[in-house]
């Protein structure tokens, strides 16, 4: 299970802070968001920390247009109020996916409260699905002290190629995809990491804007009372540069290596990245990353060690860097 919405909050020192991000890099940052709702951010005060350079106007965004382009939806909005967090959940498999991720799952289930619209993802290889149904009932119990109002499933019907009448947990896997398929385009990830961003893309969509409350706050806010601090947050699929910490490195070797991010951890609260040469998702808290127009060096505050191995791809999948070149997302 990979759970990146556990993650609550967590605490980071930069030698920069990122003052030079402009409309069209939060844009990027936040994973392809409506503009509008990227603005609403700062204009409405939602966040903390969101530092913006008005001086560079934003450019239509051809990728975007590429990866979300879509039919007609239906209406957005709900007249029913859920008030309490655990009142309703509304869930929803999504899946197979053509291409296996890297500890084979192939499917993912979603967790959506009524009340606040906070989402938690759950990856699966099958479609065991009650098991982590249990999980999240044990994660509302933790986290709000609350329990779920009840633990009926209701099974609905929907019109053949309309599965957007599923309402909520269907709006959220059309969210979610067209995001991390944007999120994938821009630079060109390989399709076994789609996982990894759709567990970024469900992170960013708890500290976004949505018209599903009727407060200016954030799904994260909603659930946990806390206003989200993004200022740490980074572009998925950006290079970064990690300290490399594992005494193999003779005094003459580059003290960091050049890997690709893809998310935060959710127990070490670090930074994951993909490491193509071991086959493997590590974790960090000694990270550089590379933007367009400035670098961040970034070192979250943690005794536990660094650079531990959370996931491992199986060899069968790829053959040295030579394969992983075939696999890269298509335009």
């Amino acid at each position: 299970m990979l759970d990146i919405t556990l993650i609550i909050s967590y605490h980071a020192y930069a030698t920069q802070t990122p003052q030079n991000r402009t409309w069209h890099n939060w844009h990027k940052v936040m994973g392809h968001i409506y503009m509008g709702s990227v603005k609403m951010l700062k204009e409405k005060d939602m966040v903390k920390e969101m530092e913006i350079n008005p001086d560079i106007q934003s450019p239509q965004y051809i990728l975007c247009i590429k990866a979300k382009s879509h039919i007609a939806l239906f209406p957005q909005q709900s007249k029913t109020e859920y008030k309490e967090i655990g009142d309703i959940t509304f869930t929803d498999v999504w899946g197979p996916a053509q291409t296996t991720e890297i500890r084979g799952e192939r499917y993912y289930v979603s967790f959506t409260d009524g009340a606040t619209r906070h989402t938690q993802i759950h990856f699966m290889k099958k479609k065991d699905v009650l098991r982590h149904i249990k999980d999240y009932q044990a994660f509302i119990k933790t986290q709000t002290s609350k329990n779920l109002k009840s633990c009926g499933i209701r099974y609905e019907i929907t019109a053949v190629h309309s599965p957007a009448q599923n309402g909520i947990a269907e709006c959220l896997n059309h969210t979610l995809i067209k995001h991390v398929h944007a999120m994938m385009l821009e630079h060109n990830i390989p399709y076994f990491l789609w996982p990894e961003a759709v567990a970024y893309a469900c992170y960013l969509k708890n500290r976004s804007p949505t018209r599903a409350l009727k407060e200016l706050i954030t799904p994260e806010e909603a659930f946990t009372g806390k206003k989200p601090d993004i200022s740490m947050l980074q572009e998925f699929g950006i290079k970064c540069w990690v300290l490399q910490q594992d005494g193999q490195n003779s005094k003459l070797d580059p003290k960091s290596r050049e890997f690709i991010f893809v998310g935060l951890s959710d127990h070490g609260k670090a930074w994951r990245y993909w490491n193509p040469h071991s086959c493997q998702i590590q974790t960090s808290r000694n990270v550089i990353f590379e933007n367009q127009t400035h670098k961040y060096h970034y070192t979250i505050p943690n005794p536990a060690s660094s650079n531990n191995v959370t996931d491992t791809l199986n060899p069968s999948l790829l053959e040295g860097e030579q394969e992983i070149s075939k696999q890269i997302l298509g335009s």
